[in-house]
């Protein structure tokens, strides 16, 4: 691991820091870098910081890097981390619902999360979809195809 020279945190670094730590607006790990940056400027040891703060000495020169590499703004944040995107946005899950509150293809009397599943690769929302993925889409807005044929729920229509 690369030396790193000791931090000094100007007046107006360590009040910015202070206001951070205690305006309870922030990420819970952008607190604790706050902190570990305060601890840095002071007369702690990085085995004292990493102990007290529950990290490893390896995160601590991280963080200590970043500030004196990018400045404060910048060792509070974590660096994006990397993934793949979602597959499955808002506009996926509208026409799911869409499908889901249409009326049922010829032939069947209501939708089932595979046909809805195949119908959303037939119309090229999706490259592919599995019904389990259709099923936590329709979960998440409190649909179920199988309940009912269409429309209105019996419990709400008024009784004649």
């Amino acid at each position: 691991m690369p030396r790193t020279k000791a931090i000094t945190l100007t007046a107006a670094d360590k009040v910015q820091l202070e206001q951070f730590v205690n305006s309870g607006q922030a990420l819970a790990r952008e607190v604790k870098h706050a902190h570990v940056l305060l601890k840095l400027g002071s007369s702690w040891s990085h085995a004292q910081i990493a102990q007290a703060f529950e990290l490893s000495q390896r995160s601590i020169i991280r963080i200590k890097q970043r500030f004196q590499q990018e400045g404060l703004v910048a060792a509070l944040k974590d660096k994006p981390r990397s993934g793949a995107p979602k597959k499955i946005d808002g506009d996926v899950c509208a026409v799911t619902v869409a499908i889901a509150c249409s009326e049922a293809p010829t032939g069947h009397q209501r939708w089932t999360l595979r046909l809805i599943a195949q119908r959303l690769i037939e119309l090229e929302v999706v490259e592919y979809i599995s019904h389990v993925s259709v099923g936590d889409i329709l979960k998440k807005t409190n649909l179920n195809p199988g309940k009912n044929k269409n429309g209105v729920s019996p419990r709400s229509v008024p009784n004649s």
